[in-house]
């Protein structure tokens, strides 16, 4: 008949194509200890969901029960063992539920709590605390105790997962590595360790300091030559106790004793170097070791010198003398007139007391 369709209005149709998250909380903002070992999750998803059971549950560290739920939310608990340290770990992968529309949950962000149900004490053999420790990514803040003898590797794995004591049943094996793997191996606190350390590289001056102050036994070094540079006190610390020889050279940053600079040198066969030393004027006169030479500046420290002692360090050293801490000078008025006048004595024309000694010349005083 030659009839012409009808124009139609357009429509559309508009399906969900949203995947489900997941979001999991716990009921425990601190760690898991004895006086609340259970924790109890909530899983809520962004909305309702069918298929989601018990059985989707991926948890270590724990055992799951009372499992409930339906919709968009579902709660379980997860008790910690007795003893435990190992972290409570919760995943869930994706497609475990499905939306009405049919649409696959994704996975859900991994849920952690940490446990320590140990009373604030861990014992073990170093194997098997290295075991315990791997499955807790949070520092045990308890003490330890090592029932046998650790190599160094377990004994820097122990120390790296514990801010605590740690207390070695057998203090008395030899540990062998380099100076960075020893230092971490005795990071906190070792309660005793006297057995021989071999390192089997070139140490810094910190890290024998950190090794010498952790151990009794003696210290053996492979590599003797190598260069230190540090602190009087931190060379002094570092060189304690039976250590082989040191035929490197070594620098002293700082101004040392007569005793720390004869400390040092008695420690190394290698070159010794140092610009500066503090001591009492009267150790600074005696000068044990002539450690007071060529071009080495002289510090006095505070209180009485003798004005004979500062006059003859002046003549030991043709660097300065810095005598500006003396508050008495004592000696014949001749004594302390050629201290005063010496042009070799640094700030001695600064305010102090005098103590004459002796007859004194009127142009003396």
């Amino acid at each position: 008949a030659g009839n012409t369709s009808a124009a139609t209005s357009d429509f559309s149709v508009t399906g969900d194509t949203t995947s489900p998250t997941i979001a999991l909380s716990d009921d425990q903002l601190n760690k898991v200890t004895d006086e609340d070992s259970t924790v109890q999750y909530t899983v809520t998803f962004s909305e309702s969901v069918t298929g989601f059971g018990v059985g989707d549950l991926n948890v270590s560290g724990g055992t799951v029960s009372n499992f409930t739920g339906s919709g968009a939310t579902y709660t379980f608990d997860v008790a910690a063992a007795d003893g435990s340290i190992a972290d409570i770990t919760v995943d869930i992968v994706a497609g475990v539920a499905d939306d009405a529309a049919g649409n696959a949950s994704i996975v859900a962000s991994q849920a952690n709590q940490q446990v320590d149900r140990t009373d604030g004490t861990l014992s073990g053999t170093a194997e098997g605390l290295v075991t315990t420790f791997a499955d807790t990514v949070n520092t045990y803040t308890g003490d330890v105790t090592i029932t046998d003898a650790p190599t160094l590797e377990q004994l820097v794995t122990i120390n790296a997962a514990t801010s605590g004591d740690i207390a070695l049943s057998d203090p008395t094996d030899a540990l062998y590595g380099s100076a960075a793997d020893l230092v971490l191996a005795f990071a906190p606190v070792i309660t005793e360790y006297n057995g021989a350390i071999i390192i089997n590289d070139e140490p810094t001056a910190a890290q024998l300091k950190t090794i010498n102050d952790a151990t009794t036994g003696s210290i053996v070094l492979l590599d003797r030559d190598g260069a230190l540079s540090a602190t009087a006190v931190i060379l002094v610390s570092a060189f304690d106790g039976t250590i082989t020889t040191h035929t490197g050279t070594v620098e002293v940053t700082d101004s040392a004793t007569i005793e720390q600079i004869t400390t040092i040198d008695n420690a190394t066969s290698g070159a010794l170097t140092y610009t500066s030393i503090t001591d009492t004027a009267s150790n600074l006169a005696t000068n044990t070791g002539s450690y007071i030479t060529g071009s080495i500046n002289a510090v006095v420290l505070a209180g009485s010198a003798a004005a004979s002692d500062l006059t003859t360090i002046a003549g030991d050293t043709t660097g300065t003398v810095d005598a500006s801490a003396t508050t008495t000078i004592t000696g014949t008025a001749a004594e302390i007139v050629a201290a005063h006048d010496n042009s070799e004595l640094s700030s001695i024309d600064t305010d102090f007391t005098v103590t004459v000694t002796g007859t004194a010349a009127a142009t003396d005083l």
